[in-house]
């Protein structure tokens, strides 16, 4: 267990510790949960991708820069001063570390969905609007609450085994979770007279 702790002869630092812990988690956690995260699914789709993709990758970044700044090895002519290392090892690792983060946000996504549902505090709040048009998987639904023209979609996972046809009165009640994605609870269609 000592040599997995160590990299060329120098100590893993915590960060870079972690850093791995969130690596090798993510296909468990993408493995264990992606059917779930379809259970109660979120108002926009992949919600998590990007935010959790720019929050890994700095992290990765950071962690990574931190044990270069650490143990320094020999520096090119303009990483001279202290500030020159830090920017160089950061903007060196950048790329590298969004790219890993992109793949680690994706497989973290339904673990991040999971979180989002299991500790949301908010109380329900409930949106109206008609059914527009028909939509690949689902329906694009118009409301006045939205300021977007095109509405907001609701996929066939939403739905579950409503069949609403246009023009059909919604009823959607979302709730906001843990990380302020907002997920929905209950879609309710009624047909207008």
């Amino acid at each position: 267990m000592a040599k997995l702790l160590v990299l060329n002869r120098k100590p893993l630092t915590w960060p870079v510790r972690v850093a791995i812990g969130l690596g090798l988690s993510a296909p468990v956690g993408y493995l264990l949960l992606r059917g779930r995260a379809d259970a109660l699914p979120l108002l926009a789709d992949h919600a998590f991708f990007w935010p959790g993709t720019f929050a890994f990758g700095l992290f990765f970044t950071w962690a990574l820069a931190r044990r270069s700044w650490r143990h320094p090895k020999p520096c090119a002519p303009w990483e001279r001063s202290r500030k020159r290392l830090v920017a160089g090892t950061s903007l060196r690792y950048l790329l590298p570390c969004i790219l890993a983060g992109m793949f680690v946000a994706w497989l973290h996504g339904p673990t991040l969905e999971s979180i989002n549902r299991v500790f949301a505090t908010d109380r329900d709040f409930q949106m109206y609007g008609f059914v527009a048009s028909p939509y690949f998987d689902g329906v694009r639904v118009t409301t006045p609450y939205l300021n977007d023209e095109n509405g907001i979609i609701l996929r066939r996972e939403v739905l579950r085994d409503k069949k609403p046809d246009v023009g059909d009165f919604v009823r959607i009640t979302l709730r906001r979770g843990a990380l302020f994605a907002h997920y929905v609870s209950d879609v309710r269609c009624e047909k207008l007279k």
